[in-house]
């Protein structure tokens, strides 16, 4: 984007003493143009100022602002560099008369100033906010204008704006920075009591220390669920007996690939068989098992007891997972 550009002194109080003098230099009378360019990768923007003597073609570039960083993400508490870089032509008579930089910030229509410095005085506003700083040294040197925040905060998330002054002179940029944390879940009762079919009760699930906060998000529970099947009860010599066939596991949502089943001879002990299945083909990261000891009833372990599995009833192995979307 190619705009005409009026060279004008500044009235801010750290960029008015760039033109305390009384008359404007014939240097100005020329055309200027300002252009603002964005890089294909979205993360370079440069704005400039560019001069062509009256009735010629010729630009050329005065003042040039860069940015690298057009959109930052961050992790709450850690520092924060927003790059900003400024370029002045040194055969400019307007280059050697000093400079100044401001840090601006803006968020749903509210703004406010994070810091100024006057290059030329070596001084800064006296608004600052707290934690941010630039580098002095490399700003006089290189023509580092970069903000350094040394704690990000989620009330840092917003645009921040990069503006650089010489002499009747001004060029920004700006970026985005976005301070992201991801939740904490918990989940109340813990560990989850067994159910047996029918019974209900109630889960609670917490989140929180995330950024930016989302009064809107929605919390989902995945749900997967072994249902067992089993004909019979063990016998203390390790036969099953009554199974005509294998007992039968399915879980809704994962693969079709029949779990395993495995049977150990215990002595006097019943039979323990156990399951694990695969799904969308690969192992899955935690193992199911469900042990079936003599014992009748449910058993606050977990463990499903032989008689719940007689003539074909249903015992229930619960995962739950959590996630916030």
């Amino acid at each position: 984007e190619i705009n005409p550009f009026l060279p004008q002194p500044s009235t801010l109080k750290w960029a008015s003493p760039l033109t305390d003098s009384a008359s404007s230099p014939i240097y100005l009378q020329a055309d200027w143009f300002s252009t603002a360019l964005q890089g294909l990768n979205g993360q370079l923007a440069v704005s400039t100022i560019t001069r062509a003597p009256t009735a010629t073609k010729e630009h050329r570039v005065v003042l040039s602002v860069t940015t690298t960083t057009v959109s930052v993400q961050s992790r709450l508490g850690g520092p924060v560099l927003l790059d900003c870089g400024l370029w002045a032509d040194p055969s400019s008579p307007l280059s050697g008369s000093g400079f100044a930089v401001e840090w601006r910030y803006q968020f749903r229509g509210d703004g406010r100033l994070v810091l100024a410095y006057d290059g030329k005085t070596d001084r800064l506003a006296d608004v600052q906010e707290e934690g941010a700083t630039l580098d002095y040294e490399g700003l006089h040197q290189r023509g580092n204008a970069s903000l350094i925040l040394r704690e990000a905060k989620v009330r840092h998330s917003g645009l921040y704006i990069c503006t650089v002054y010489l002499p009747y002179l001004v060029a920004q940029v700006t970026m985005e920075l976005q301070v992201v944390e991801p939740p904490s879940l918990s989940i109340h009762p813990s560990p989850l009591p067994l159910a047996v079919p029918g019974q209900s009760f109630t889960v609670q699930c917490e989140a929180s220390g995330f950024a930016p906060p989302r009064p809107g998000a929605e919390l989902g529970v995945q749900r997967h669920r072994w249902e067992v099947q089993a004909s019979g009860v063990g016998q203390p010599n390790g036969t099953p007996a009554g199974l005509g066939r294998e007992p039968t596991a399915r879980a809704p949502g994962w693969s079709s690939t029949p779990p395993s089943w495995t049977w150990a001879e215990g002595g006097r002990s019943p039979v323990w068989p156990s399951i694990s299945g695969d799904t969308a083909g690969q192992r899955d990261p935690q193992r199911h098992w469900v042990q079936l000891p003599v014992h009748r009833g449910l058993h606050g372990d977990g463990r499903c007891s032989a008689g719940a599995l007689r003539s074909h009833q249903v015992c229930l192995l619960d995962r739950h997972q959590l996630r916030l979307r």
